[in-house]
């Protein structure tokens, strides 16, 4: 067993590394090119792996760099080189940064970094491996890895257990560097690609703490060489741990505040180009999408679903297949569909039958992003469902970027109800929201333009476009001209009592309505508050109506969606009366007894239509009557400043309400009119 030097630790003087003249001299851009994130990547695989730390079980995948890489081998040997010290004299830290940062002055700062902790992790390399094929059965013959441990570590092969702990600081440390070279690439990246981000003060910062980093990895190459050797001096490191995490929270603290303003930069370069169609600077689709989902530190986010996904126990995602590059994108039309995790089965069904109906048209994609606040392992399975769902691009796990998310909430509308953004191949808006169109006209509305929703702003009879699968004879009522109860709520006594009495009125009594043969029944259709097709058409329809009157009756039915009834006449796809159970049911009473009470056809003079409304305004008179608009969060776009009583025209009191559906909330703005409070209980 080889007896390991005694030797006192040396204490080592930082304040060099606080010298101003001696950290400004770094260069902070530098003439040679580097690949600074794939060198990064090597040495992040190398120190995981002698450092012990923990991996999950799955392990990580080899991050391979790409074919245009080329490793710097010399300039890591110059390196070592000078990392080789003289064991004899006390080391001289200063003295080799400052030769190191002399050797690599054509590099930019965090190149100079990368590369110095780059020739580190392989002096490490080497000690790890051969400890290890000595200390652990090995394929290689015991004979070669003596010989090659003696040949290159002199006597200090192998560590005594008492001296394990200095392994431990040593690995400790090893990781700080590790991270403090993370964040100073990553604040370098900010600094060179965002001008916002290079703050006042930032430049010195990055050149201080890049130069005291590379000081701590000298003291580690020294305490690597005296674990070889067993000779000279060991290292107090502790000091350098010390140092570097007060230099990490710094970083950090920068780092935070630059991210912020790129994220401002970027939110404002979004809202620039795309309120500009002719802006100044050329872009297409993909750029917009590189902003507004911020792929710098992932650039394959896109999955394409094909069933490869799994979910271990430790809440990580599995990919079979390695992703999807963004730039698939490139020269295509983008449906983006966005939206949180509550999207109902009717849109995903009708996004299907969208998916392939564009298939035929190369140049049409659809990608889903994904809006979550935080993601949790109940969230992520929810996710994994819904995605299984879609045989469309996915944006994988998004972590909303400040920028990307503050745009689509306060430029695209978003509230966390679905909408479906059709961006061109020059990245411009076409339609800020597609869906309500994709709804109610499916394919039929493609290519989702403005010409789509102008035929049906212009359409009189939009009936059809809501309430056409209620029921199988539906467009054929409508085609007939005949009259329809639309009715629902929650109390199911009301709704028997006025199935009853729209049962008891014959049309043959009144002018004209019963002269076509089988003419003679009003037909009637219940919705319950559970059928999401009819009520998303008729919000989606409130989207895009723009003519006062029709606005009135989609508001009146969204209002009166929760309460204990509501009613609906038409006639054809002509809207007669809209209204809550009480006044409806009332009106209705009143005619029923009429008819009842006459033992002849007293309504020959006038027709169905003319004499219910007469006695709708009579009971509607008798009311004090009460008005109350909601307006789902999915409309939030089109809520107007204020909104005047559809009774009485005053203003009304606009109150904000959250209710509870299923296992999601639902924002409301709910206009109230305080004049108009309904004190009479239905009889």
């Amino acid at each position: 067993m080889v007896v390991i030097s005694s030797a006192k630790p040396t204490k080592l003087a930082l304040q060099f590394i606080f010298d101003e003249k001696v950290y400004a001299t770094l260069i902070a851009t530098g003439e040679k090119k580097l690949e600074v994130e794939y060198l990064l990547d090597l040495v992040d695989n190398i120190l995981l792996t002698v450092t012990d730390v923990q991996r999950e079980e799955h392990e990580f995948e080899f991050r391979h760099p790409g074919s245009t890489f080329k490793s710097p081998s010399s300039t890591l040997k110059k390196i070592s080189c000078e990392l080789q010290m003289d064991q004899g004299d006390e080391v001289n830290i200063e003295k080799t940064v400052v030769a190191i940062v002399n050797l690599l002055s054509s590099y930019s700062l965090d190149a100079k970094l990368v590369l110095s902790l780059a020739a580190l992790a392989t002096e490490f390399g080497d000690f790890w491996r051969l400890r290890k094929d000595l200390t652990h059965k090995s394929s290689l013959p015991k004979e070669f890895c003596l010989s090659m441990a003696i040949l290159k570590f002199e006597s200090g092969y192998l560590v005594e257990p008492k001296k394990q702990p200095v392994v431990d600081e040593l690995n400790n440390l090893i990781m700080l560097i590790l991270e403090v070279t993370k964040s100073i690439s990553e604040l370098e990246k900010l600094r060179n690609n965002y001008t916002s981000a290079n703050v006042p003060g930032l430049l010195p910062t990055i050149q201080k703490h890049v130069y005291g980093t590379i000081a701590s990895i000298v003291a580690c190459a020294a305490q690597i060489a005296f674990l070889k050797t067993n000779e000279g001096q060991t290292q107090n490191l502790s000091q350098w741990t010390e140092y570097l995490a007060s230099v990490h929270e710094d970083l950090e603290k920068h780092r935070r505040i630059c991210e912020q303003q790129k994220q401002i930069e970027v939110y404002w370069k979004l809202v620039s180009i795309l309120r500009n169609p002719y802006h100044e600077s050329s872009h297409e689709v993909v750029d917009i999408l590189k902003m507004l989902i911020s792929t710098e530190n992932d650039p394959h986010l896109l999955h394409i679903n094909d069933g490869s996904t799994t979910v271990d126990d430790d809440f990580v995602i599995k990919l079979v297949n390695q992703g999807v590059s963004i730039d698939v994108l490139s020269k295509k039309d983008v449906l983006l569909l966005i939206s949180s995790l509550d999207i109902s089965n009717v849109d995903i069904k009708n996004l299907q039958k969208i998916y392939e109906g564009i298939k035929g048209y190369k140049h049409y994609k659809m990608v889903w992003i994904p809006v979550v606040e935080q993601w949790t392992p109940e969230r992520l399975d929810l996710f994994i469902q819904l995605r299984d769902q879609m045989p469309w691009y996915t944006v994988q796990m998004f972590s909303s970027p400040v920028a990307g998310i503050k745009f689509i909430k306060e430029e695209w509308h978003f509230n966390g109800q679905p909408v479906v953004v059709l961006l061109n191949q020059q990245g411009e808006v076409e339609n800020p929201n597609a869906l309500p169109l994709i709804r109610l006209r499916g394919m039929d509305a493609f290519p989702f333009a403005k010409a789509a929703e102008d035929a049906i702003r212009n359409l009189d009879n939009w009936l059809h476009l809501v309430a056409n699968h209620i029921h199988l004879s539906m467009q054929s009522w409508i085609e007939k001209e005949k009259y329809i109860f639309f009715y629902g709520g929650t109390d199911q006594h009301w709704i028997k009592k006025l199935q009853g009495y729209i049962k008891s009125i014959d049309l043959g009594k009144f002018l004209n309505d019963g002269e076509d043969e089988g003419n003679n029944t009003i037909e009637s259709v219940e919705v319950g508050e559970s059928e999401i097709r009819f009520w998303t058409n008729i919000e989606s329809l409130q989207f895009i109506k723009e003519d006062d009157e029709t606005r009135r009756v989609l508001q009146r039915l969204i209002s009166n969606k929760t309460e204990n009834g509501w009613a609906v006449l038409v006639k054809g796809s002509t809207v007669i009366i809209s209204d809550q159970s009480s006044k409806i049911s009332r009106a209705l009473k009143k005619l029923v007894i009429k008819l009842q009470s006459e033992e002849e056809n007293n309504f020959h003079e006038e027709n169905f239509e003319t004499i219910f409304k007469e006695y709708h305004k009579q009971v509607a008179g008798m009311f004090s009557h009460s008005c109350q608009i909601n307006i789902p969060s999915s409309a939030a776009n089109i809520i107007p400043k204020n909104m005047k009583c559809l009774e009485c025209g005053q203003v009304m009191e606009t109150f904000i309400s959250f209710r509870w559906q299923q296992k999601f909330d639902h924002q409301h703005t709910k206009f109230i009119c305080r004049l108009c409070q309904d004190q009479t209980k239905e009889f």
